[in-house]
C-alpha cells in the first residue's frame, strides 16, 4: 500500500475523533493480525483499528490488489470483526478506487462504509 494513502487515512481517522488508534504505519502501535491456525504465513492485519462510542472499527484502505481473493477474504473477516465488536468497517476510497470498491462490497454483500479520502 501506497505510504501516502495510508498517511490520508490516518488523517481522517483522527479527523473523526476515533481513539486507541491502531495502525501498520510506523508511528503507532500495531493492531492484532489475524491467522489460521495452520497457516502461519497467511496472516491478515488491518491497516488500521480504532474505538468510537460504538466499539471497535476495523479501517482498510481500498486500492485494486494483485490478488483480489485475498483482499475479499481480508475485508470478509474484517467486517465480521467489527460487527462482532460492535463497530463498523471502513473502507477508505483514494481518488480513482471508489466505483471498483463499490463493486465489490456489492458483489461481495460485504457491511462496509465506504468515504472517500
Amino acid at each position: 500500500m501506497d505510504q501516502k494513502y495510508l498517511d490520508q487515512a490516518l488523517e481522517w481517522v483522527k479527523s473523526r475523533g476515533f481513539t486507541n488508534i491502531k495502525s501498520i504505519h510506523d508511528e503507532f502501535e500495531s493492531p492484532a493480525e489475524f491467522s489460521r491456525q495452520a497457516e502461519e504465513d497467511d496472516s491478515m492485519k488491518p491497516a488500521i483499528t480504532a474505538l468510537s462510542t460504538g466499539g471497535k472499527n476495523y479501517i482498510e484502505v481500498a486500492v485494486k490488489a494483485d490478488n483480489m481473493q485475498r483482499q475479499i477474504t481480508k475485508w470478509k473477516l474484517f467486517s465480521v470483526m467489527a460487527a462482532r465488536k460492535g463497530g463498523k468497517f471502513y473502507l477508505l476510497t483514494p481518488r480513482g478506487f471508489k466505483a471498483y470498491t463499490e463493486g465489490i462490497v456489492k458483489e461481495h454483500n460485504l457491511n462496509a462504509v465506504i468515504k472517500s479520502i
